[in-house]
């Protein structure tokens, strides 16, 4: 696919990560705890944008909502 200048990069899906070998997603709290998991997301829909993810958790550590999210490429199965 062919982008234009000043167009959007539409996010990578659950799907396209699944084509690419990767079945779990990385959550981060960036501030303030720094605390990291890895989240295995075989139960969602294919078309949910992986960015969108984190929306739906909570840090465990620290309590703030919605850790940033993408894939987990350390986990990739090839």
């Amino acid at each position: 696919m062919q982008q234009h200048p000043g167009s959007a990069i539409a996010p990578m899906t659950i799907g396209n990560m699944r084509e690419n070998g990767v079945r779990w997603i990385a959550l981060a709290c960036i501030d303030p705890c720094h605390h990291y998991a890895d989240v295995l997301v075989d139960h969602l829909p294919d078309e949910v944008a992986v960015p969108s993810i984190g929306r739906y958790y909570r840090c465990s550590k620290c309590g703030r909502r919605a850790p940033q999210s993408r894939p987990a490429w350390h986990l990739r199965q090839v």
